[in-house]
């Protein structure tokens, strides 16, 4: 019957486990024949938006990475051929007339982070007022990112040295304000013991005083020690709470060998890519127009030259993120059995420019979200202006971490920084309308990894070859 010929049609391009040796030479027979039907149903091509993300693409991704891994082979060759090997093993110095200026930057740090401790213990002791003590955590915040940043700029220091003490400062002064601002709330609620809802849903109600030391294993104010402010400015975090989760077991001695060789092969392999592909293009850029130069660059000729410097620029960037956030921090915790370790999130598969910055960077993330965000809301800011509140010190942060080491205060990276606050409206509007979380991804591979950072690199690397020009023309002179 045609009924049971349709059926056994429809079926017989399929895998029927069970059949007898008969029925299997019954359906190859069949099958050769002209008549058998090679249309049997409705399909869709593979590529088809129908089956595009349900097919199994695995061979086009290998056919990628061969092509990935081919194309940096042949520019590693093409380098070489150009410009031979030009890494030098040595490591980063600070010279000699460096120290008279930077080492009291380093110093201040460290004086800033005992004082804060005598601040608090001052006030507990009834020694000085509320209204002081908060003076006083001022002054030392300003203590701690201005001093290092005029000994950078007495100094004349060198742009890494400067760079290392800038960001030992950023990173002081948010533990700082951490630090005061914890202890303050913690303060207030101990002398208020404000009634609020239970959040074990029980019902009930209990002081917030009570609520928050069952959270730590350290109540307020016994936390108000040196140790308990120490182990904080060593802790991978910029978070202050009394106390932390913390591993069980002892320290992996093992664990630590292998994360100490691949801190050793990212800061070669980042050396490798600075000085071999990152330094002659930016140089080469320079020289194409030398009294201009970048300025006297075409836009086509621009493009290319930021395209040239993006790949050795994404891979640094890269090689930074995995040895610092993956590698140092987690020695860090694994040092202090510091118990939460999740320094990022899945921030490449990011929908959008504010997902990535909530993912990418947790430990300045829960700090401006804590210190910065959520304050400016209870003060009556709407969720856009505390947004742009928190971009906005983080684009002041971010040019004193760059600019400041460089000597040159051109507000480039200020400029980038807010200039993604437009785009982060832009990808989530994007998400809403194609519901979609590729072309959000998208755009922020592009802006941010493609252009922006090889494009912010050449402002600064442009200022800092005009300065050094011109220090050499007045020292020639």
């Amino acid at each position: 019957p045609v009924a049971s010929l349709r059926r056994l049609a429809s079926t017989m391009g399929r895998r029927r486990p069970g059949l007898s040796p008969a029925a299997q030479r019954r359906e190859r027979a069949i099958r050769r024949r002209a008549a058998f039907p090679p249309h049997r149903r409705t399909r869709f091509s593979l590529l088809s938006s129908e089956q595009i993300e349900v097919a199994r693409h695995s061979g086009l991704l290998n056919l990628f990475g061969v092509i990935i891994v081919a194309t940096n082979f042949r520019l590693v060759i093409e380098n070489l051929r150009k410009y031979g090997i030009l890494i030098k093993l040595q490591v980063v110095r600070l010279r000699l007339e460096d120290w008279p200026l930077v080492v009291p930057g380093a110093a201040s740090l460290a004086l800033a982070v005992l004082l804060a401790y005598a601040n608090e213990r001052a006030l507990l002791a009834s020694v000085t007022s509320a209204r002081a003590t908060l003076a006083c955590h001022v002054v030392l915040v300003a203590l701690a990112l201005l001093v290092p940043a005029l000994s950078i700029q007495l100094a004349d220091s060198d742009i890494v040295p400067g760079f290392l003490l800038m960001a030992a400062s950023v990173a002081t002064t948010m533990k700082l304000i951490s630090y005061a601002h914890v202890n303050y709330d913690l303060r207030r609620l101990a002398a208020q013991k404000r009634e609020v809802a239970s959040p074990d849903g029980e019902g009930g109600l209990v002081g917030a005083g009570d609520m928050f030391d069952r959270l730590y294993s350290v109540a307020y104010p016994a936390n108000i020690t040196v140790g308990n402010l120490l182990y904080f400015m060593a802790a991978p975090t910029l978070c202050y709470q009394p106390s932390y989760p913390r591993s069980r077991g002892p320290v992996r001695r093992s664990w630590l060998a292998r994360r100490a060789l691949e801190y050793l092969l990212c800061a070669g392999f980042l050396m490798l890519v600075i000085e071999q592909y990152i330094v002659p293009a930016a140089e080469n850029t320079l020289k194409l127009d030398v009294e201009r130069g970048i300025k006297g660059l075409t836009p086509a000729r621009a493009i290319e030259r930021v395209l040239k410097l993006s790949l050795p620029v994404l891979y640094s960037w890269l090689c930074v993120f995995y040895g610092f956030f993956h590698v140092q921090l987690n020695v860090m915790a694994e040092l202090l059995r510091f118990g939460d370790r999740e320094f990022y999130s899945d921030w490449w598969n990011a929908e959008t420019l504010s997902e990535y910055w909530r993912k990418w960077n947790l430990p300045v993330h829960n700090w401006a979200t804590r210190h910065v965000y959520f304050p400016l809301l209870e003060a009556g800011v709407g969720k856009t202006g505390a947004m742009l509140g928190v971009f906005f010190l983080s684009a002041a942060l971010h040019e004193v971490l760059i600019g400041v080491p460089c000597h040159v205060l051109r507000f480039w990276a200020f400029g980038g920084m807010m200039a993604q606050a437009p785009l982060v409206f832009l990808t989530n509007k994007l998400k809403a309308r194609f519901k979609s979380s590729n072309a959000g991804n998208i755009i922020f591979w592009l802006t941010f990894c493609i252009f922006g950072q090889p494009m912010i690199l050449l402002l600064y690397w442009h200022d800092v070859a005009l300065l050094q020009r011109a220090k050499e023309a007045g020292g020639g002179a």
